[in-house]
């Protein structure tokens, strides 16, 4: 596609195209796929305060696609955001996406009750609570009524009286009677029937897109496209302009539609950004004492087994500075308290200031180990203990999470597309671990360790290959697919001359590739009929779970890949089980609606350096090949090579054949490996002085060699 193409494109195209793989076809009415949005740690705008109040932002996620107008809080539970598509948009376009309020989580969709011409669809929705409808407002006066729980249309309403809106922009409620912006400078009220409509604010005040009344507060809150993109404050029922320069450094910005959420104690705002986002802001009398951790910095969500230093960001929300307070950090793993440390903050804090911490170093477990990460402040006289605490899970996996991939260049010993990951035969590779954890495909989240994939190419005679491993599936079904999709000249946009674009390594039947170009041209899509030519794909599951083996080649036609020696390209990738079940997701940053778009994609270099496959005597299965030194004060270090991909493990006992430490357990991939003893037990206490001995277990059959351990 060229310059300019919407986000919105997976919402246009056939069903075969609302997700990566090839599973239907013809026109469908399903709307946006489930998607893992974001999370409440994702915007760490600080705090602000106007008029005795704080303004926090509670959480935010971005919405994955521009061109949103509307938002409204539902049932306490549920957030609805109409959207409207990028520059005017289509009716195609004009979706009601529905959201999760505590997980973030695109539950699903509808579409709107526009009709043609409508072109951005609702501009604001209102929730009634007493009535349990939605109330949205669009073009050519008109407003429609809508049941919130079965979504089906209750009525639609001409707004009459004098004057009327020729676009219904803003929209709110008092329980009685309705309040409605248009795009000039008139705020206007009418009944809950659209009749009687007349004014009620004064002129001078343009662009407010959104309404949101704070009945029991008196106040309405009116966010603009104008005044900085601020959000105004009115004063209720007298209407008399109260603020204009509102929480805009939160949200930045255009903002969208406004809405209050949960009574008076959130205000819900859209955010017209680079990705639009929904913001949810907590209202808080101004308070002086108040310190929490706003963020967890580190460990990451998935990392693979090291050590790493724990940090926390911290946020002043009170007025007050601080300092001296502590701030502590605890690893969970399962039941177990593996990690329990508190620091002091020592720095000064100022009211509304954001700063970090850094905790001791934490030792992770090994691949397959699972965490819960918990920081908490513990501020002497602390006014809103809400917001002190802050939770990430975390993931360990022997494989690589990187939004970066390296191809690595061979000379020879190019891997045999058989279906089968040979031991040895992907070594030259780098493993990496693209297991959906954030649930961008809309399947359930996916543990570490779900979907690896190994990466290689060669300039001579020129193809890129590509191995995916998926231990939980055990069987092959039609449609088991790994879908790459390549923007080959990393303009971030697809270009219509090359061939740049998809390729489904696919099983229905038989194994095949298949190649489709991504155009920015209607029908935005061109398919090469039949078998990519030079592309070659096996799967299997001899191993005992799915594997496929498939290699592109590399040149100038379509359907080839159009990359050389030392390139960087735009890339993302998933595995689909049947095609709808998704397993693997490649860079785990990209929502599901930016699938189709090469402006989000990861970065897939080609190293220039040739590397060889690792060589070993033919039949050597494992081995402890060192251990050093023998005799330990501080620490050793074990190396020890698996010839196959296996599940091993190596752990370190006691003379009475007790447990001490686990060094690593899952399952290894072939090569030589090396870890580091610190000589520490499983709790992370220091062991006696004694004999222990190292036992490697690869597929059941064990190995030992022993170490004596000195005072």
């Amino acid at each position: 596609m060229k310059a300019g193409m919407v986000l919105a494109v997976a919402f246009l195209v056939a069903a075969a195209f609302a997700v990566p793989g090839l599973t239907a076809t013809g026109p469908t009415e399903t709307g946006p796929t489930a998607d893992v949005i974001g999370s409440p740690q994702e915007h760490t705008r600080a705090p602000i305060e106007i008029d005795g109040f704080t303004y926090t932002v509670e959480w935010a996620f971005g919405i994955g696609q521009q061109g949103c107008v509307g938002v409204t809080g539902v049932q306490d539970t549920l957030v609805w955001v109409s959207s409207g598509g990028v520059s005017g948009g289509t009716t195609d376009t004009n979706w009601i996406l529905v959201f999760d309020a505590r997980t973030r989580v695109l539950l699903d969709s509808f579409k709107q009750y526009v009709q043609a011409g409508y072109n951005w669809g609702y501009r604001d929705m209102y929730y009634d609570r007493a009535e349990n409808a939605v109330y949205a407002g669009c073009e050519n006066n008109r407003m429609d009524k809508i049941n919130a729980t079965t979504r089906a249309l209750i009525a639609t309403y001409t707004l009459t009286g004098s004057p009327t809106p020729s676009i219904v922009r803003g929209i709110t409620g008092d329980g009685d009677s309705l309040y409605v912006s248009n795009f000039g400078t008139t705020i206007i009220k009418c009944s809950k029937t659209g009749t009687n409509c007349h004014t009620v604010a004064p002129a001078g005040h343009s662009g407010i897109y959104g309404l949101g009344l704070a009945k029991n507060e008196g106040q309405v809150y009116a966010s603009t496209a104008s005044y900085d993109y601020s959000c105004l404050r009115y004063n209720y029922p007298a209407w008399t302009l109260r603020d204009t320069t509102l929480i805009t450094q939160i949200t930045g910005g255009t903002m969208g539609g406004c809405e209050m959420f949960r009574g008076d104690t959130f205000l819900l705002v859209l955010g017209q950004m680079t990705q639009d986002s929904v913001f949810c802001l907590r209202r808080i009398a101004g308070v002086a004492n108040d310190v929490g951790v706003s963020t967890v910095l580190s460990p990451p969500s998935a990392m693979t087994p090291g050590t790493i230093a724990p940090k926390a960001q911290l946020r002043n929300f009170g007025t007050a500075a601080q300092t001296g307070f502590p701030v502590s950090c605890w690893i969970d793993s399962g039941a177990t308290r593996v990690y329990n440390q508190t620091v002091t903050y020592t720095g000064s804090l100022p009211g509304g200031g954001i700063d970090s911490v850094a905790f001791p170093n934490w030792t992770s477990g090994p691949a397959g180990a699972q965490y819960r990460v918990t920081m908490f402040t513990s501020l002497p006289g602390d006014q809103n203990q809400a917001n002190d605490t802050s939770f990430r899970n975390v993931t360990i996996s022997g494989a690589v999470f990187s939004e970066t991939i390296h191809v690595r260049r061979i000379a020879t010993d190019a891997p045999t597309i058989d279906g089968v990951i040979s031991p040895g035969e992907w070594a030259a590779s780098v493993w990496y671990d693209i297991s959906d954890l954030a649930n961008r495909g809309g399947s359930g989240a996916r543990p570490a360790g779900s979907v690896y994939m190994y990466f290689l190419y060669d300039s001579s005679p020129g193809f890129i290959y590509m191995a995916c491993d998926v231990p939980p599936v055990a069987t092959r079904t039609n449609y088991d697919q790994f879908g790459p999709y390549v923007d080959e000249d990393h303009s971030h946009t697809w270009s219509t001359d090359s061939s740049e674009g998809n390729h489904w390594v696919e099983y229905v039947s038989a194994d095949s590739v298949v190649y489709r170009a991504l155009l920015n041209t209607v029908p935005n899509v061109w398919r090469m009929p039949g078998q990519c030519p030079g592309a070659v794909s096996a799967s299997g599951t001899t191993s005992g779970h799915l594997q496929i083996e498939a290699k592109i080649q590399l040149g100038a036609l379509k359907g080839d890949l159009t990359v050389d020696v030392g390139d960087t390209v735009g890339y993302f990738m998933y595995m689909a089980q049947a095609g709808s079940v998704f397993w693997g997701w490649w860079p785990q940053s990209l929502l599901m609606a930016n699938w189709a778009n090469p402006a989000y994609y990861g970065h897939m270099i080609f190293d220039a350096s040739i590397v060889g496959a690792e060589e070993r005597p033919q039949g050597t299965l494992f081995a402890l090949e060192k251990v050093a030194p023998t005799l330990v004060r501080e620490s050793g270090r074990i190396s020890y090579y698996v010839g196959t991909r296996a599940n091993t493990s190596l752990c370190v006992y006691d003379e009475a054949g007790k447990l001490v430490r686990t060094l690593a357990q899952g399952v290894t991939e072939p090569g030589t490996k090396t870890v580091v003893w610190d000589r520490t037990d499983n709790a992370g206490a220091r062991v006696a002085a004694g004999t222990y001995f190292y036992r490697l277990v690869v597929d059941g059959k064990p190995v030992s060699a022993k170490t004596i351990l000195l005072d």
